[in-house]
């Protein structure tokens, strides 16, 4: 099976008590696990509470191999002015939540939207890239015996679907909204958009009564 990179996640506190460099690679090297497969990731508020360990800290990680990530910035009070002084190699900004369905309000759910098929998606060159699919996607998919990758292949295939899934992305991103659309009287596509790096954009895209979808599918 693959083997894909895992995050481990450091708070302020890890950095005032320990040589927290050290106490991870130590780990690491137990287990015989080489650095690339570790991302450290680093909260939003360490910037500005321990500035001086953690300047120190990731000259050791970068140095022993390990990439360093600063997660959910934007959350609290750091300002992209905090950012300049450090050597982060990737900044996450936390937009949406796959336990639950990204189109609601999150006042207004009820855990039952957990159920809903939900996939991150990206568009790049005129081609879709599955990315993600949570729980209900996957075990809709799992009915038909398909897989992530068929599914992807299939829409990519589907003028039809291709065609209507590029001009919702395009849309949503156009107009920083959800946009939606029947494919027929019970299928039901929401899309919206969430972030674009050089020519890529990603996107995260519900799909009503997505069984009824895969029917279609499966006599095609």
């Amino acid at each position: 099976m693959p083997v894909v990179p895992v995050s481990v996640n450091l708070s302020p506190i890890d950095f005032q008590v320990a040589d927290i460099f050290q106490e991870v690679d130590n780990i690491r090297q137990k287990h015989k696990t080489p650095a690339y497969f570790l991302n450290i990731e680093i909260l939003e508020s360490t910037l500005t509470s321990v500035p001086q360990q953690l300047h120190r800290d990731i000259t050791k990680f970068h140095a022993a191999g390990y990439q360093i990530w600063i997660d959910d910035f934007g959350s609290g009070y750091s300002s992209l002015n905090n950012l300049k002084d450090f050597n982060f190699d990737l900044l996450k900004v936390g937009m949406t939540n796959l336990l639950s369905d990204p189109m609601i309000e999150p006042i207004s759910q009820g855990i039952k939207l957990l159920s809903v098929p939900l996939a991150l998606i990206e568009r790049r060159d005129g081609k879709i890239k599955y990315c993600f699919i949570n729980q209900a996607h996957h075990n809709s998919l799992e009915k038909f015996s398909l897989s992530m990758a068929d599914w992807e292949r299939f829409i990519n295939e589907d003028e039809y679907s291709r065609k209507l899934l590029l001009q919702l992305m395009t849309d949503s991103k156009t107009s920083n909204q959800r946009i939606s659309s029947h494919l027929d009287d019970q299928i039901y596509l929401e899309v919206k958009y969430l972030a674009s790096y050089q020519t890529r954009d990603m996107f995260v895209v519900s799909t009503k009564n997505f069984n009824n979808y895969l029917d279609k599918t499966s006599k095609k």
